[in-house]
């Protein structure tokens, strides 16, 4: 691809001049109090999409500047579609937005249909065509391109010739503006003080694997060990000046190999002062945006003595400032994610174990278990749950056809409350739990719940099996010379899928998905070829699921060990250990955006 280009006004030129400016006469631009903005980081209010790299730093700037507490910007043409209007003698703020430019749009490209000249109006009908102006539709294959005296084929031409281009667009912030009527912003917290929020981003980056050490002399960050030294925190002056250094050396640490692969970390070099600079950059505009995000303080202490250096680098390149900003973006936003995974499985264990403290009171999942046993319900170990198999009859007086002796199997998937206490509800039938009188529906499902999950380990040690990654780990000393039956033999199958399908994946309950997720959910199963899940991990992380970053879950299937031996003997047929590697998104450590400025 063709290098960026900038259209008409050069705002990065502008900017940077700007910066220059300021760090020539001894000031840091972004030296503000960022402790200022409480609602996170700028954003469109109209599409609800967060800016990123220079146009998140310039705004923040802008926002500290003007006192705005609200983060949400529009263009004059988004707010008067939603009904407000700019303020008489406001003005806007010059931000930077990407598009790809095809190759056909630019003019110093001539497209060929055999001799003739072209003029391409867009794609066409399916991927392997374009429309031409006058509504003619041809194949890419036939068209040649002609740059610069070289004639390339239509692929080498959108390899070689597409360009990335930017458009200055003016933004107003919603102070700026009346009459509009928005969602009001959720309340700022301000309960949470600076040095405990950073000892919970602390632990979420050693749950990440990075180690911390103490140095009684400076704090820095070591790429070799994957560790930041601190001297003790009564070195420091105060707790929040201690929180903003760890903060800062947690900035660096974001750029090890394993994370988000900076050059000035991965290939860091003390000599290179220009390179080492940079990464201060980075790390000082991390700070100030994690400032904005969590309103702790950031260490100022040293960044005086890389004034004249980033003056230096700005200087040489326009476009350094707008990189630092988006290398600093993702390093909050690679940090945030984090300790946003790290509290969700802090939530999930402790709702686990306020479910052990509630049953051991009453242990209700033990006459649960042999009230659904009495009934005629039988566990299944693959769905973790409960069926049992009806003769429908459907009266046709009643809107149906009339039928006899037909069977369907139906599953337990919620609960309801009555006065004499829960029911569990499949829709034939409606199993009571003793001893819930006044109880929720909630915890009728977590009671399911820790029923199917007792009777799952019942059944699996009736097996001899302990499910650990796909072995059997079954003790020698249990094992006995007389075989186990085939259809005994299990093994413990583990794919990641997406978190928000747990419900639907091991309860079969689908309430919570949308139509299109639901069968986008049945889908991914049918492809696995080893039927549904038994269990969901507890630990969740940030991984992709069709190349869009989620919370990512790992759910175990119980695969019978004859399958996977039949695997094995046929090449034809993929081993479910295979199916499962190849159907598995990939997990990315790092965010991995894009420049989107």
């Amino acid at each position: 691809m063709a290098d960026d280009v900038h259209t008409k006004r050069d705002l990065r030129q502008e900017l940077t001049d700007k910066f220059v400016a300021a760090l020539d006469a001894g000031k840091i631009p972004w030296e503000r109090p960022w402790t200022a903005i409480h609602h996170g980081s700028p954003r469109n209010g109209f599409s609800n999409r967060n800016y990123s790299g220079g146009n998140r730093l310039f705004l923040s700037l802008a926002m500290l500047d003007s006192g705005w507490s609200d983060p949400r910007f529009g263009t004059f043409n988004q707010i008067r579609q939603a009904g407000g209007m700019v303020k008489k003698g406001e003005h806007g703020i010059p931000i930077e937005l990407w598009r790809e430019r095809p190759f056909w749009e630019r003019r110093d490209v001539t497209v060929l249909d055999g001799v003739n000249a072209v003029r391409v109006k867009g794609p066409g009908a399916t991927p392997e065509s374009v429309e031409l102006a006058g509504g003619r539709t041809v194949a890419k294959a036939r068209l040649r391109v002609e740059h610069g005296g070289n004639k390339l084929s239509w692929q080498g031409a959108e390899l070689t010739l597409t360009q990335r281009v930017s458009q200055v667009h003016v933004v107003f912030n919603v102070a700026q503006t009346e009459g509009l009527e928005l969602e009001p912003l959720p309340s700022a917290d301000h309960g949470t003080a600076a040095h405990e929020r950073v000892a919970t981003i602390q632990a979420a980056m050693e749950r990440d694997g990075l180690q911390f050490g103490i140095d009684p002399k400076q704090a820095y960050y070591l790429p070799s060990k994957d560790t930041v030294y601190l001297p003790p925190v009564e070195a420091f002056h105060s707790q929040e000046g201690h929180a903003g250094t760890l903060l800062h050396e947690i900035g660096h640490a974001t750029g090890a190999a394993q994370r988000l692969g900076r050059e000035g970390i991965v290939s860091v070099d003390p000599a290179d002062r220009e390179k080492y600079a940079r990464e201060e950059l980075r790390a000082e505009i991390f700070s100030a945006f994690m400032a904005a995000e969590t309103g702790i303080p950031w260490d100022r202490s040293q960044h005086e003595s890389y004034v004249q250096s980033w003056s230096e680098a700005l200087k040489k390149d326009k476009n350094e400032i707008f990189r630092a900003a988006a290398d600093a973006g993702k390093a909050v936003d690679y940090v945030l994610a984090k300790e946003q995974s790290l509290q969700v499985a802090l939530e999930r264990e402790a709702s686990a174990k306020a479910s052990v403290l509630a049953a051991d009171v009453a242990k209700p999942e033990q006459t649960l278990h042999q009230a659904l046993e009495d009934a005629g319900w039988k566990f299944q170990p693959q769905a973790r749950t409960y069926e049992k198999m009806f003769i429908l009859e459907k009266d046709k007086n009643k809107g149906g056809e009339f039928t006899r002796g037909r069977s369907e199997i139906e599953r337990i998937l919620n609960a309801r409350s009555t006065p004499q206490g829960l029911v569990l509800v499949h829709g034939w039938e409606e199993v009571p739990v003793p001893g819930t009188v006044g109880a929720t529906p909630e915890k009728a499902a977590r009671l399911l719940d820790s029923a199917a999950k007792e009777r799952l380990t019942k059944t699996e040690a009736h097996l001899g099996i302990q499910s650990v990654r796909g072995r059997d780990e079954t003790p020698a000393s249990d094992k006995t010379s007389e075989p186990m039956p085939q259809q005994s033999k299990r093994k413990a199958i583990e794919i990641d899928a997406p978190a928000a399908w747990g419900s639907a994946l091991v309860n079969r309950d689908e309430s919570g998905l949308g139509q299109s997720e639901a069968a986008c959910v049945k889908d991914w199963v049918d492809k696995q070829g080893i039927g549904w899940p038994v269990s969901m991990s507890d630990q969740t992380f940030m991984g992709r699921h069709e190349g869009l970053l989620t919370e990512m879950a790992t759910y175990t299937f119980l695969v019978p060990e004859k399958d996977i031996e039949r695997a094995h003997r046929d090449p034809a047929i993929d081993a479910p250990s295979t199916r499962a590697r190849r159907a598995m998104p990939t997990r990315s450590r790092g965010m991995d955006r894009g420049m989107d400025l």
